[in-house]
């Protein structure tokens, strides 16, 4: 039973005078009647105890489930992030196992899951997109188009099937490009999938010219619907989700000349993104979204350093944060680079995650007003290590387990604690 409950303070006060019972139940119903108070008290508990306290009455169930009560624990408890998921693929041939990275420095390592089980598909699920608390999963067999997807909130095992496939089929869509995730709880209680969807046209003189179709899903009416005309890009550019930031997702172009875009998707308008200073023979290795900031690294041919960049939030352009020289980490690390003449995917490390976060006090642990600190979080090998640009400090995070460090270029997913319904 939840630690709060009345039911349990009474029991601990019975072995007291009959005036410090009256006194404690007085002040629980007080508090119990009394729903701003309440909130207030429930604001301030973590989400774990939130998910239990909805047993305590349908009072208590309606407010942790009103969606401007989650609105304001978010304001008031900034998600943090626990920790990474990355997919075990050789762990089963119909459910993947998924390992997890706690990023958390105390408190407990255990991972909260390792399958996806409890969404209901016989061909198993894997994860294909990390959303600020949901993840947006696929069917784990079968061909690109006809997989079904589910949008789920891991934490409370909750999840929705979404099918995207044999609409776009019957259109004439020849594949299945890309299918994204768009979810800020600031904003809206509700969500949004977009897909995009390749098709071809043949011209007056027999050429044949691909195109893209946008189409959108909306938790909040449960319906699809077009977005836009039919526009033409790169095939290649839609090679995989979008990253959801600032209200649009992001693609980036790996080619020199190729053209980045992003969608957003309140006001589906797709745009053409900067381009971020790039010199001969640089390439990138991160792309990704985290605590309201979208961040790219790109690096040399000879891997001696790599840049750190900040998309500004007016789209202007890429801010350079950080110059990083790799040597600082080959002093703890020396296996961390390889032959300069290999290609980029045998690096030996991988960047994870790049976050940023307010720097705290290492007497009290308070927060440092207008301090904040940049952490790469690194695969290398089967080893996972944090480095704080500010500190230049390297701590060793977690061990990977043989078949997870095969694939050294799988994809982490964040894993944040939410009481969004879906």
């Amino acid at each position: 039973m939840n630690s709060l409950s009345t039911c349990d303070y009474k029991t601990t006060e019975l072995v007291g005078n009959n005036n410090s019972l009256h006194h404690e139940n007085s002040s629980s119903v007080i508090i119990a009647n009394n729903v701003d108070l309440l909130m207030q008290i429930l604001l301030h508990l973590p989400v774990k105890y939130l998910l239990v306290s909805k047993s305590v009455s349908k009072r208590w169930f309606s407010l942790i489930s009103d969606p401007i009560f989650i609105k304001k624990h978010f304001l008031e408890n900034p998600n943090s992030i626990p920790g990474l998921f990355m997919h075990n693929l050789l762990s089963g041939p119909y459910i993947p196992e998924l390992e997890y990275v706690s990023l958390e420095l105390y408190g407990s390592a255990s991972p909260p899951f390792k399958t996806l089980d409890f969404i209901d598909d016989p061909l198993g699920v894997q994860i294909n997109q990390s959303c600020n608390g949901l993840l947006c999963c696929r069917s784990y067999r079968g061909t690109f188009v006809d997989h079904t997807y589910y949008i789920c909130n891991p934490y409370t095992r909750q999840y929705r099937a979404i099918f995207c496939g044999s609409w776009g089929e019957k259109q004439g869509f020849v594949s299945l490009c890309s299918v994204s995730l768009a979810f800020d709880v600031l904003k809206s209680p509700h969500y949004k999938v977009v897909c995009i969807w390749l098709l071809k046209k043949t011209t007056n003189t027999g050429d044949v010219k691909f195109y893209h179709q946008i189409e959108i899903y909306s938790s909040e009416t449960a319906s699809w619907k077009l977005s836009g005309n039919v526009f033409p890009a790169p095939r290649d550019v839609f090679y995989k989700v979008g990253e959801f930031w600032n209200g649009s997702l992001h693609w980036l172009d790996l080619s020199k000349e190729g053209k980045s875009v992003c969608f957003n998707v309140e006001q589906e308008l797709i745009m053409e993104m900067p381009k971020p200073p790039r010199s001969d023979g640089m390439f990138f290795i991160y792309f990704g979204e985290c605590r309201g900031h979208l961040h790219l690294i790109q690096t040399h041919e000879s891997r001696t350093s790599f840049e750190i960049l900040e998309m500004m939030d007016d789209y202007k352009g890429w801010d350079v944060k950080y110059r990083v020289n790799i040597s600082d980490l080959t002093n703890a690390y020396p296996n961390i680079t390889e032959d300069v003449t290999l290609q980029f995917h045998y690096l030996q490390f991988s960047v994870l995650l790049v976050e940023e976060k307010e720097r705290k006090s290492s007497t009290n642990l308070n927060r440092v007003q207008g301090k904040v600190s940049l952490n790469l979080v690194i695969q290398v090998l089967d080893e996972v290590i944090s480095y704080d640009l500010e500190e230049m400090g390297v701590k060793k995070i977690d061990k990977l387990s043989p078949t997870t460090n095969l694939h050294r270029r799988n994809s982490p997913f964040q894993y944040i604690e939410t009481l969004t319904c879906v």
